[in-house]
């Protein structure tokens, strides 16, 4: 039975329909990821670990995601908290990057002279340390106390009863209609990018199929419970998004390993010679992931093909 707009607040924190109005998944939805990030933020003084770093970056990108699907139905309070996640995000990323490039780097140092594997642990370190300094340097702003403050006090009103007002011009639009609109425009925007790709798109283009590929899975993730149809649909296109993932990052692998191949070493003389067979594996791991593109790109269009995303059942007048 839809939610009248009259009902507990209590309705938008349990369980929940298609034909219920949008702005009760919005609220839960908001409520769940802002707790889940709170309770990642390192506590006053603290560095954050790896773990924390990568589960923070992740829940601030799920917040976003929602703040931008449920657009005018969130509280303005909880709208301009999408600029500064965002910069959180960037400010996490250097570091998390740093801390995947290293055990990607570390997994392939089996080919490596030990004499250069030691120089570029210690570069690697060394990148780690200031990119860690920086990130604590940026955690102890009041910009990011702000955002905390912010957090706080957009988990108060996402908790507070809505308005009568606001139920009544939001009840239109239901979880149903939702879920057929969002899912659908983000694989349009997925298939109509992807299907431009060929063996000679550039890795920017893979990159931004990505991006488009995880706000997909995103999307569809959220609206599961609801849908179990979409279940194919979130599962093909997180695996698109990490064969496209995979490749992304050994790509920059490569490159950084070329950077320092031919920076000179405590001798003088460049890394080339100790560098190349670590590039050469990064390639080689590159390669792999573009092949296994065209697997993953044919299991999300099969997905795509047998799903449609919340239709209402025609029934037969008796």
């Amino acid at each position: 039975m839809a939610t009248s707009p009259d009902s507990d607040h209590s309705a938008h924190a349990n369980q929940l329909s298609l034909d219920d109005p949008l702005i009760f998944l919005a609220l839960r939805t908001l409520a769940r990821e802002i707790e889940s990030l709170q309770s990642r933020l390192p506590q006053e003084g603290q560095s954050p670990s790896p773990e924390q770093i990568h589960r923070m970056r992740i829940t601030a990108r799920r917040i976003r995601v929602a703040l931008r699907l449920f657009g005018g139905l969130v509280p303005k309070d909880a709208r301009r908290l999408r600029a500064e996640l965002r910069w959180l995000g960037r400010a996490l990323g250097e570091v998390r990057d740093l801390d995947v490039y290293a055990e990607r780097i570390a997994a392939a140092e089996g080919a490596q002279p030990d004499s250069a594997a030691e120089a570029l642990e210690l570069e690697l370190h060394g990148a780690r340390t200031h990119a860690r300094a920086r990130l604590d340097d940026q955690l102890a702003t009041p910009r990011f106390a702000a955002l905390i403050a912010d957090v706080a006090d957009v988990a108060d009103v996402v908790a507070r009863k809505p308005s009568p007002a606001t139920l009544r011009r939001s009840r239109s639009v239901t979880i149903r209609r939702a879920a057929r609109d969002d899912v659908r425009a983000s694989l349009r925007r997925v298939l109509k990018l992807g299907r431009k790709i060929d063996a000679e798109s550039p890795p920017e283009r893979l990159h931004r199929l990505r991006i488009r590929a995880k706000r997909l899975r995103y999307e569809a993730e959220l609206y599961v419970e609801f849908d179990a149809g979409l279940k194919p649909l979130a599962r093909a296109a997180k695996h698109l998004q990490d064969v496209l993932g995979a490749y992304r990052d050994a790509g920059i692998a490569a490159e950084r390993l070329r950077g320092y191949a031919r920076a000179p070493g405590s001798s003088g003389a460049p890394h080339d010679d100790a560098m190349r067979p670590l590039i050469r594996e990064q390639n080689r791991r590159a390669a792999g992931a573009r092949r296994r593109f065209a697997a993953a790109w044919r299991k999300l269009e099969r997905a795509a093909v047998r799903t449609k995303p919340a239709e209402k059942r025609k029934h037969k007048r008796k």
